[in-house]
């Protein structure tokens, strides 16, 4: 500049006064040379210039000191904190205000501008934006292009039916929403398909807390791979071993519900019941609901008027021994007394062939006596 050499060889970082609060300005970027013996330099300044309604940029100055160049200009707007690129024009090509030189003579680059111009507005039809539509592009933020039913997705994987951004998102909304919908229905209450995953997931521990309680082993700590195939399979492994040393045929392969119904047919010991019916004019009597077959039956009839007291056994399917005393309680089994005294009137005459049934939960007697009158009887009968 004059013969001046100026050169920057790293970035320099320019600071523009804070803008106005309501009006707009335009600032210039000058290198500036400065011949004053107290100053003598060529360096970069902002050139602030003057808010207006309609601003303009600052004048260059030129005189026997001071001589400036314009490199660019830029819109300061009112009451912002940033620069807006697009508000930055490029003046190094303006002759007047810049201009290129090469030796002492200077290049027309007004010619050169005028030529690009006319060279960028050829190509426009051919497909090229202008740097108003480019611009006007960059400020359709809200709609249009940048709206996601406009913008086109490149599926190369082939995982979405839609083409667009909104379409996408909405095959990803309806496949998350199916999928907590399935979880939810397979946890149960308290789930329910608008629940996030992170609450399906707290259901779930939940859950699996409470079957760890019930199992008596584990915890809510385990997944419920472990808390099925091993906390699970361990009681049932040790449920079958416990059932075979009972004599119960078992295997820890078995479901839970068979292995629990073999606990019933634990053999405990045998089994009695005992109970009364009335016996109506020489009927014959009946008993049924006993929880098992009865191999033993005694029966225990009360004294009614010139009839006494008497006890009859019965054993196997068929009658052991039955009969009757007026004072001492007589048991036989065939012939043969087992308690009691000897007395005539077991014999002849005197002996009542009286016969009995044995069903799987159950017995009846056929006439216990051959009065008609009305009696208690007492039994109890053993497995």
């Amino acid at each position: 500049m004059q013969g001046y050499l100026y050169e920057n060889t790293s970035n320099l970082y320019l600071e523009h006064a804070l803008p106005e609060p309501t009006l707009d300005r335009i600032d210039r970027i000058v290198l500036r040379l400065d011949k004053r013996n107290q100053s003598r330099f060529i360096k970069l300044f902002v050139k602030q210039g003057t808010a207006s309604s309609n601003p303009v940029p600052p004048n260059l100055q030129r005189d026997d000191f001071i001589y400036e160049l314009s490199l660019a200009q830029i819109r300061v707007r009112a009451n912002t904190s940033t620069l807006n690129p697009a508000d930055l024009i490029d003046e190094r090509l303006d002759e007047n205000l810049c201009g290129l030189v090469h030796s002492l003579i200077s290049i027309p680059t007004s010619q050169f501008q005028q030529q690009w111009d006319e060279f960028m507005a050829g190509i426009q039809d051919e497909g090229f934006a202008s740097a108003e539509e480019f611009n006007a592009h960059l400020a359709d933020t809200a709609t249009g292009a940048h709206k996601a039913k406009n913008i086109a997705v490149e599926d190369l994987n082939n995982r979405f039916t839609a083409t667009d951004v909104e379409g996408v998102l909405n095959e990803l909304f309806t496949f998350a929403n199916d999928g907590k919908t399935s979880i939810a229905s397979v946890i149960g209450s308290p789930a329910t398909s608008g629940d996030t995953f992170t609450t399906l997931a707290n259901h779930i521990t939940n859950h699996k807390s409470s079957l760890a309680n019930s199992l008596g082993s584990g915890s809510s700590a385990d997944s419920l791979q472990t808390l099925v195939n091993t906390r699970l399979q361990g009681l049932k492994n040790t449920l079958a071993t416990n059932l075979t040393n009972k004599g119960q045929t078992a295997k820890g392969t078995e479901t839970l519900l068979s292995l629990i119904n073999k606990v019933a047919a634990i053999n405990t010991g045998k089994r009695f019941a005992t109970g009364t019916v009335t016996q109506v004019l020489n009927q014959p009597i009946a008993v049924s609901g006993l929880s098992f077959t009865p191999s033993v039956i005694i029966i225990q009839a009360d004294s009614h008027d010139n009839y006494p007291y008497y006890v009859k056994v019965y054993f196997g399917t068929n009658a052991g021994g039955y009969d009757y005393s007026d004072e001492t309680t007589h048991i036989y089994f065939g012939s043969q007394m087992v308690t009691g005294k000897a007395d005539s009137r077991f014999i002849g005459s005197g002996l009542i062939t009286n016969k009995f049934t044995i069903s799987p939960n159950g017995f009846s007697v056929q006439k216990l006596h051959t009065d008609t009158s009305v009696r208690t009887i007492k039994w109890i009968a053993f497995e």
